[in-house]
């Protein structure tokens, strides 16, 4: 099986990469330097020349307050771009592979996601996410869909890079405490993303790690200072009394991923034991 990845430049799909190649799959990246996902005809020209048997699409807009502003961008990206996708997928008859977020809730149920509860997104991010998902559904193509949320890494742009920034520049920060999720990391979503394409899973998926009902991101801030011993203050503040953001955020975003243990057969991880992985794997 050949797999294409595109968006390869970004963190989730760096860590998708290495880590398939790790376990020997024939996987290739492209970079938005050598793939611009919305211009179709380039499109058609870069699968024509992989032919790949199923592709991974990690490319998109994810700056959430930016979206706002440039709306018909995020739209292209995360809407139209896997509406042209998709068809290519079902014409050429291309296993397609697509990442979305627990952006498209609003966070007013109080209790975790499943993957087919009515998604109703707070922000214009959220707004695009969702007509990408929709876009593939009705497209006819076979799709696997993989929602994810709070995604951190040892690079990049994320909360954990943010954090431990601030500690060599800052004293203390604020960080809000009442908007709850689940925090992810690449490994655990690379590791079952694979484990759910062996096991050909089709139709919607979450893959987050395990936080029961969802921790705050002032509870990950703490731990993330514990984990990686480091001295900076963190005070909690509420979203009204934080720093204005361009877009609104769900209070509550936390995903269920019960139905992706079921048909794995397996747990995913805690969130504090793949944290601690990640201190290991970083040592620093």
């Amino acid at each position: 099986m050949k797999i294409l990845v595109t968006g390869s430049g970004g963190m989730l799909a760096k860590q998708i990469i290495q880590y398939f190649k790790s376990e020997k799959v024939d996987v290739i990246g492209l970079k938005k330097e050598e793939l611009n996902i919305t211009n179709t005809i380039q499109l058609k020209e870069k699968i024509n020349q992989y032919n790949p048997d199923l592709i991974i699409n990690c490319a998109g807009y994810t700056k959430v307050d930016m979206a706002e502003l440039e709306k018909d961008r995020a739209f292209a990206l995360n809407a139209l771009a896997p509406y042209h996708l998709s068809d290519i997928c079902r014409k050429n008859n291309i296993f397609l592979v697509h990442i979305s977020t627990d952006y498209i809730f609003s966070g007013e149920k109080k209790e975790p996601y499943h993957p087919f509860d009515s998604p109703n997104p707070v922000n214009y991010y959220g707004i695009t996410k969702l007509y990408g998902e929709h876009y593939i559904i009705n497209s006819g193509c076979d799709y696997l869909i993989v929602r994810t949320s709070w995604l951190y890494g040892p690079e990049g742009n994320n909360f954990l890079t943010k954090i431990l920034s601030s500690s060599e520049e800052k004293e203390e920060i604020e960080v809000v405490n009442d908007q709850y999720g689940a925090p992810t990391s690449t490994f655990t979503v690379a590791k079952y993303l694979l484990k759910l394409i062996e096991k050909e899973a089709h139709g919607i998926f979450h893959i987050t790690e395990r936080a029961g009902n969802g921790i705050s991101w002032y509870t990950f801030a703490e731990k993330i200072i514990e984990v990686f011993d480091r001295k900076l203050k963190i005070i909690p503040v509420s979203t009204k009394n934080s720093i204005k953001r361009p877009a609104k955020r769900p209070e509550y975003s936390t995903l269920d991923i019960s139905a992706t243990e079921y048909f794995l057969g397996e747990k995913l991880p805690f969130w504090e034991v793949s944290l601690g992985d990640l201190r290991n794997y970083m040592r620093i």
